[in-house]
Formats: C-alpha cells, structure tokens, sequence
C-alpha cells in the first residue's frame, strides 16, 4: 500500500478514486463489501499481529473475523476503570473469548503519557493528543509482547459514513463531496498522529479497511446502503449480524476514542487541578 507511504502519495490516491455508487444491490454489495474485508485481513495477520481494540463495531468486527479464520489475536483496550470502551471489550472478550488485553489508566500514567504524546507529535491539539494518548499505551504494552503489527479499525467511518456530519450531508444530498473531503483530510486527522506514536514504539499500525481493494469497493456501495435516519455504517453492522456477531455489538452507538475511554473528562480533571480553566490552555503550557 504505497499509498500510506506519504501525504502526497495519500492525496493522490484518494484523487483518483471513482466515487460511482453502482452496487445498489444491498446482497451484492454485502457480499463485495465482506469478501474484501476478509481478504485485507488475511494479508495482514501475521505471528506477530494485535488489535486496537475499542468494542466498537470496527475494530470488534477485525476481532471477530480474525478469530473466525482461526486466529486469537491480542486485543489492546486502553481506558479508566469505568470507561464504556473498556466495559463493552469485557463484554465482547466474555461472549466470544477475545484475548483481550486491558490498559487501566488513572491519572497519574495520563498526565505522564500527555508529556510523552505532546514530545512526539509538537502540538497541543486536545483530540490529537487524546487519542494520542491512547495509542502511545497501546503501541507501549503491544511492543513490550513483542506485537510488531498493531490492527485498528480505521477507515470505515469516511468510506462507509460514520460520522454526524454524513447524516447531514446525506440529507442535503452533498454526501459525496463529504466523503471526499473527509479522506482527503484522513492524512492530517489521523494518520499524522498515529504513524509517529506507532514508529517510535517500533511498531507499525494497520487497517483492513485502508486496504486498496476494500476502499474501492466501499466507493461503489450507493450512499442509501451504508447511512440512513436511524444507523451509520449501516452495511457493515448488517454483515457482521450475517457472519453472527450478536446485534448488540454490531449496533452499539460508540462515543470517539477520547470520550469512550474516559481521557477527555480526566484531562479536564487534570487541567483543573492545575489551575487551568480549560483543557487547551493545559495542553498548551506543555509545549517546550
């Protein structure tokens, strides 16, 4: 995938992608839609190979699928006591034996973890360095067992339409646009904080749903199959109900990263105990 290799390369993949929303067979669809994500994965499990696991439908869905092809892979989870992240992986690891792997944060291993973040990434940016946060202890413990290749389940929500925004841009019939803009925009959101976290770790991140094939097809599911009033990622909950994970974890409504393992509200803890009305005036004061 040469593609990740570069912002530029990045860029100029998603330009070339054709947008033509011809699978309008919801089976058929389906059926392309899986057989990718399947294919993705097989490529990409190695010995080495974990999980960022959140109990979200995507990175669940990775798990699931894994361990259907006969794999057990580790499965990161990284969050406060009461986190709903970390309660939703106890749930999933209960029901179908994932290996999963638990990172209890309090925070004091936080506020040390932020320094670290914002050390690697120079900026102060509150969701950056959140979820930053989160992927630094999970690089840390995966490269401590030896886990080279960490899986995420990034890449569903700006191909099969995860965020609020799709839904009003579905709605105002500018939803192709959206989705363009949203890939185009992955490199700097994404990808430019989770490569240097994951690199000075050793260890490198993955996705099945950032490989080329599996992209391209997404690109040719109609808008209707994969956003309505009621679901996001509508296809995609649907196959996993298909290949049998339980609907309530296919369904689950997932809060972002920061919010799912508990990290925004402790950092506003964090910042107040400093003295600092707002969280950014805190991130900031760690800028050397």
């Amino acid at each position: 995938m040469g593609y990740l290799k570069s912002k530029e390369s990045w860029m100029h993949f998603v330009n070339t992608l054709q947008h033509t929303q011809e699978l309008t067979e919801k089976k058929q669809a389906k059926q392309l839609l899986y057989q990718a994500i399947e294919t993705a994965l097989k490529n990409k499990i190695k010995p080495s190979t974990g999980i960022l696991f959140s109990g979200g439908i995507d990175s669940t869905f990775v798990a699931y699928l894994a361990q259907k092809l006969g794999y057990s892979l580790p499965c990161y989870t990284v969050g406060f006591e009461d986190a709903p992240d970390l309660q939703s992986a106890r749930k999933l690891a209960k029901q179908y034996q994932f290996n999963v792997k638990e990172i209890i944060l309090t925070q004091e291993v936080l506020q040390a973890t932020i320094k670290k973040v914002i050390k690697i990434l120079k900026t102060s940016d509150f969701v950056k360095v959140g979820i930053g946060c989160l992927m630094y202890l999970a690089c840390e413990k995966a490269k401590k067992d030896g886990i080279k290749v960490l899986l995420t389940g990034a890449g569903t929500e700006d191909t099969l339409c995860g965020y609020e925004k799709h839904l009003q841009a579905y709605r105002e019939n500018r939803l192709q646009e959206e989705i363009k803009q949203g890939l185009l925009s992955l490199w700097d959101r994404d990808f430019s904080r989770d490569f240097p976290i994951a690199a000075y770790h050793q260890v490198q991140v993955d996705s099945p749903y950032l490989d080329e094939t599996y992209i391209r097809t997404a690109m040719k599911i109609h808008n209707s199959l994969k956003i309505n009033e009621e679901h996001k990622k509508f296809i995609l909950r649907e196959i996993a109900v298909d290949k049998g994970l339980n609907k309530e974890f296919a369904f689950r409504k997932k809060k972002a990263a920061q919010y799912g393992s508990r990290i925004e509200r402790e950092i506003g803890k964090i910042a107040r105990k400093k003295g600092y009305k707002y969280k950014a005036e805190y991130l900031q004061s760690l800028i050397l």
